[in-house]
């Protein structure tokens, strides 16, 4: 089957709302991908569940991505991978912890605090050991440079890497 083919059914599928088939259509092609990365089976499907996730959050709020589906999740899956399998040391709270309040879906909440901690994870320590000071605690400056026995100038570096991080994490997703 081409590729031409594939995505007339996958608009199809998508068209009639058969979102269950449209996605097991690619479930065994990401996984496999997955597998590569993270060398590990039940890691892989774990992180296609969560690209699969963002993708059907995203297709319920009416985005249209403008590409075909196996593209959309194969970017997704690829967003998802950044951070899988860099441990985090330091990891934020769980999100069952204070909720958001802005935050009305649950299942946004749980998709949005993975792609954090994807993103701080692929920090350099002191970078993420920062931004989680100071964006996660509200901690000042001056008392993170203090409890870590850096230059006050070292921390708005380590601040600048991890606004960057951040801000291209978040234009990629």
């Amino acid at each position: 089957m081409t590729d031409d083919e594939s995505d007339a059914i996958d608009a199809r599928l998508l068209a009639e709302g058969d979102l269950d088939r449209l996605f097991a259509r690619h479930y065994d092609d990401l996984v496999s991908r997955a597998v590569m990365r993270l060398r590990d089976r039940d890691a892989a499907a774990d992180a296609v569940q969560t690209a699969a996730l963002r993708v059907l959050r995203e297709l319920r709020a009416g985005r249209d991505h403008g590409h075909p589906m196996r593209v959309v999740l194969h970017q997704v899956l690829t967003y998802t991978l950044r951070g899988w399998g860099a441990p985090i040391e330091d990891p934020l709270p769980e999100v069952d912890e204070p909720r958001d309040p802005r935050v009305d879906d649950h299942l946004a909440a749980v998709e949005h605090r993975a792609w954090l901690d994807g993103v701080l994870g692929v920090l350099p320590p002191r970078v993420r050991d920062v931004t989680r000071m100071r964006f996660g605690e509200g901690r000042e400056i001056a008392e993170i440079a203090q409890e870590l026995g850096i230059q006050r100038n070292a921390v708005d570096q380590a601040l600048h890497r991890g606004r960057a991080a951040l801000r291209e994490a978040w234009l990629d997703a």
